[in-house]
């Protein structure tokens, strides 16, 4: 049986295991808001000494670094849901707009079987994906009691496909998408990667869906808080040549694992959204390895492997974010040194 520790015990515990307090009135306030387990069990991989049998720090290790490799991770979290959302939204307007101009307005037109390949079959559910995914919709359409599905059924006595869709989950939008016929999956990745159906590759075609794949995997990750920097989905990338080779993953790097199903893999696979949200926050991703670098600069390494991110790549990006912000520093204090004379 686990037994209960109180806060104050359990920075004993760790005191310990070699782990050093710096602030002890930080680290209570630490644990008391986000947890032992959360803290501790998520990052002390990373700083064990791993020639101990018995579970030790690292010598000079601190609790300090391991609240930092939390924070970074949970602001990693925050991004990586920030992104998918801007996915799921490209992806729904995407959605509705085909099925409205290819099909009309009404629920009887745009949700009729015939015009959906039947996918795969759930046993879960007894049904083939069409079935479940046409019979789970028409239900909220006729059912759900929520705005703006009451006022449309009192009002317009339908339910347009950009209103139904409001009530769909990233899960269902991406197994929707999946059961289209080829005219219709072809005009949905072509509005989401901004390139003409005539330009789109069969190989193209086959990464936009296995890029879905990805970004629902990392997104059902970050919802449920949990670790975020070195999660490998379940889904994975197949190699295709022209993303691998603009991503710097060669097929060795491939073979060893990298490109597949790391965070790099999916914050890069945002680059084939015409949205490139999305992707900009990779930025925001960067600057915060960069803050947590300049206190544990022996990290980047462990940090780029994690993530599946090539050494000289994270490095090349990180001194470019460092670059960015001593310059712009220097920007501003020239410019507030103007002011102060100016007045």
């Amino acid at each position: 049986m686990k037994p209960f520790s109180d806060f104050n015990k359990q920075i004993k515990i760790l005191e310990n295991r070699n782990l050093t307090i710096l602030d002890r009135k930080a680290a209570n306030f630490a644990l008391r808001n986000y947890g032992y387990y959360e803290i501790v069990n998520g990052y002390k991989i990373f700083l064990l000494d791993s020639s101990k049998k018995v579970e030790t720090f690292l010598e000079k290790e601190t609790f300090e670094h391991l609240v930092s490799l939390y924070n970074l991770d949970k602001q990693i979290r925050n991004l990586v849901m920030q992104a998918t959302l801007e996915v799921e939204l490209s992806l729904r307007t995407s959605l509705a707009y085909t099925l409205a101009e290819d099909f009309g307005v009404l629920e009887s037109d745009y949700l009729d079987r015939k015009k959906y390949n039947k996918g795969k079959f759930q046993h879960k559910h007894k049904k083939y994906q069409r079935d479940f995914l046409l019979d789970m919709l028409k239900d909220i359409a006729a059912n759900r009691p929520v705005e703006p599905l009451n006022s449309y059924r009192i009002k317009h006595k339908h339910i347009p496909p950009w209103i139904l869709f409001k009530e769909t989950t990233l899960g269902n939008i991406t197994n929707f998408i999946k059961i289209l016929k080829g005219p219709q999956k072809d005009k949905i990745i072509s509005l989401c990667t901004g390139l003409s159906s005539s330009q789109l590759t069969p190989a193209d075609k086959a990464l936009f869906i296995e890029i879905l794949d990805l970004i629902l995997a990392f997104r059902n990750r970050a919802a449920h808080g949990g670790r975020m920097f070195n999660y490998k989905a379940s889904a994975s990338l197949s190699y295709h040549k022209k993303f691998h080779n603009q991503i710097k993953i060669t097929p060795a790097d491939y073979r060893n694992g990298k490109g597949q199903r790391d965070l790099y893999t999916f914050f890069h696979s945002l680059a084939l959204f015409d949205n490139k949200a999305g992707l900009n926050l990779l930025e925001l991703c960067l600057y915060s390895i960069k803050e947590h670098d300049a206190s544990y600069p022996s990290d980047w390494l462990v940090l780029a492997s994690e993530m599946g991110y090539p050494k000289d790549v994270l490095k090349t990006d990180l001194q470019r974010h460092r670059n960015f912000h001593k310059n712009y520093r220097w920007r501003y204090l020239w410019h507030a040194i103007k002011n102060i004379f100016n007045k």
